[in-house]
């Protein structure tokens, strides 16, 4: 099982990461995320200037980058260098998960944060860096669940 590195663990590790090639790479792994907690690993992708990776769910994950916390358009995809990935997910088997970000599918926008059990809506200040446990379609399935409404 693979545990988080140490600071100093990492750092042991930028020489490394630093001396990958700067004009010339392979494309190692294409990893979409159809839905929460899911990861299809692909042969092949398609790149589309509406979705970004086809079957991703990239456009329904909100932005603080954009005035209206939609997604943003220059930000379809993660490129990562495959050195970062081996020294921070340690095991091939969990490179699919490097760039995680846990998304509300967009028919159940209201995030719920187990832990508080609040429930944050889009555009509340907190709404984009929550990782919820559960989505709602509503602040009223969330109430139903014992969550309650998050003040801003």
């Amino acid at each position: 099982m693979a545990t988080h590195l140490s600071t100093e663990q990492i750092a042991a590790r930028l020489d490394h990461i630093r001396d990958a090639p700067r004009d010339d790479g392979t494309l190692a792994l294409i990893v979409r995320r159809p839905a929460i907690d899911a990861r299809e690993v692909l042969e092949h992708g398609e790149l589309t200037v509406a979705d970004g990776l086809v079957g991703d769910t990239w456009k329904y994950r909100g932005s603080s980058r954009t005035p209206d916390f939609r997604a943003h358009p220059n930000m379809q995809i993660n490129v990562m260098n495959v050195r970062v990935i081996e020294v921070l997910a340690q095991e091939p088997a969990r490179w699919p998960l490097a760039g995680d970000q846990h998304p509300c599918p967009q028919a159940k926008p209201i995030k719920g944060n187990q832990s508080s059990m609040i429930a944050h809506s889009p555009g509340q200040q907190s709404y984009l860096v929550t990782n919820p446990e559960a989505c709602f379609t509503n602040l009223t399935d969330a109430a139903a669940d014992g969550y309650r409404p998050a003040k801003r």
